[in-house]
């Protein structure tokens, strides 16, 4: 038999489980039967999806046209061209660069050939000058001598690029024009301006050949300007004679002196005949032929009658001859 308790207990518990089984068939029901949505919700969450929808379409669409566009530019001419348009621009950028340097450079060398050419006109006009009385001074003509040779040097071979070595090779072969045609020049100034009587003038030839680099050679190529020059010189000595044909007869040369000197060794003819001599020795050293040589020592001692002095200047032009002949071979 159950005491009172226990029954009590036994009630409470049945009551409990009955109340629970009616909460969960209450839940069960509600799952099983939702509510319907009205019309009015069902006609907004369908205008919401379409709306939804479009918003989709829209995005794809223009998302779409955009990688249509992109991939037209990647394969139009300008868009395959867009890679390099920095290194084009970085090589016009150089050759812009490289342009204005050769122009700069070619300025430079224009005007330092214009300052040359002005320079050597310059000098060319104090040479002319000096047969002039008030110029006949042989420093002036040592001077623009001496810078004409200068101006006109000889280039160190170029070790450059072609370009550089082709132009240095024209630079070069307009000098050697320049120095020709000046010769030219120099030699008329000998010919026709000079007064061989003048002890001035008649040092003159003999300084184109120690000043000027390159007169010697071209007298030794010109048979006939040399040979004039001589005369020139014999004209000379044959003046220098007839002041005193006794002393110049039997003086006689050692090394650099002359023997017995003279009574006045600044005389004016003592001066002209020393230089009158030295200069015959320089140009009878660059005659070639040996006939016109024998010739000219001839017309030399017919001039001063002077057998010892015209073996002295024999001797003397051919052993200046010596070291040019074995040069040239």
């Amino acid at each position: 038999m159950w005491s009172y308790g226990q029954a009590t207990r036994a009630a409470a518990g049945a009551l409990a489980v009955g109340i629970l089984a009616i909460a969960i068939a209450d839940g069960g029901v509600a799952r099983a039967a939702p509510t319907a949505p009205s019309a009015h919700e069902q006609e907004k969450r369908t205008l919401e999806l379409q709306k939804l929808r479009l918003d989709v379409s829209r995005s794809q669409r223009h998302k779409l046209q955009l990688e249509v566009a992109k991939l037209q530019q990647d394969t139009s001419t300008e868009g395959r061209l867009r890679p390099f348009v920095p290194a084009v621009s970085l090589l016009v950028a150089f050759i812009g660069g490289a342009l204005g340097l050769w122009r700069y450079l070619g300025e430079q060398r224009r005007e330092r050939w214009h300052r040359t050419q002005a320079d050597i006109a310059a000098n060319v006009g104090r040479i002319v000058e000096y047969p002039e009385p008030t110029k006949g001074f042989n420093g002036s003509a040592v001077a623009a001598l001496r810078n004409l040779t200068h101006l006109l040097a000889e280039s160190p071979p170029s070790k450059g690029s072609l370009l550089r070595r082709h132009r240095a090779r024209d630079d070069q072969l307009d000098r050697d024009r320049r120095r020709e045609e000046l010769s030219r020049v120099l030699a008329t100034v000998v010919i026709n301006d000079l007064d061989f009587t003048n002890p001035n003038h008649a040092r003159f030839p003999t300084i184109c050949l120690s000043d000027f680099a390159g007169y010697a050679d071209f007298v030794s190529r010109q048979r006939q300007l040399c040979l004039q020059t001589l005369h020139r010189y014999e004209l000379a000595l044959e003046h220098v004679s007839q002041h005193d044909a006794s002393y110049f007869s039997r003086v006689k040369r050692i090394g650099d002196l002359y023997l017995p000197p003279p009574s006045n060794p600044r005389d004016g003819s003592f001066q002209l005949f020393i230089r009158v001599v030295h200069g015959y020795e320089r140009y009878l050293a660059l005659v070639d032929d040996e006939a016109d040589r024998l010739d000219a020592i001839e017309r030399f001692d017919e001039a001063l009658k002077n057998p010892d002095l015209t073996h002295s200047v024999t001797v003397s032009s051919s052993a200046a001859a010596s070291p040019m002949d074995s040069t040239v071979q």
